[in-house]
């Protein structure tokens, strides 16, 4: 899947903008549930998160410190880079 976000403001009076991104995400599944039993199964997954590594701003939050040389809020806080997680879905009947 594809996921965006487009450019917004993390503050009010509209002075610090938070840039837009693109990320893509793959999700890869067993199509059916593997029955271990008559009544009791499972799917197996794997999830991989920012596929290209994209470097983004995952959230924004106005921070009270300000950055030394230029005197500005830290506000942008980094997305997550590349990262793949398992799981494993029950299923009964």
């Amino acid at each position: 899947n594809l996921q965006g976000v487009s450019t917004y403001y993390a503050d009010d009076a509209n002075q610090y903008e938070v840039p837009s991104y693109n990320i893509i995400n793959a999700k890869i599944s067993t199509a059916q549930p593997i029955w271990l039993t008559n009544d009791f199964g499972i799917n197996l997954f794997t999830i991989l998160n920012n596929l290209t590594d994209t470097k983004y701003s995952g959230s924004a939050f106005i921070n009270p410190d300000l950055e030394t040389k230029t005197k500005s809020p830290f506000y942008l806080e980094p997305g997550t880079p590349l990262n793949i997680a398992f799981g494993i879905e029950i299923k009964w009947r």
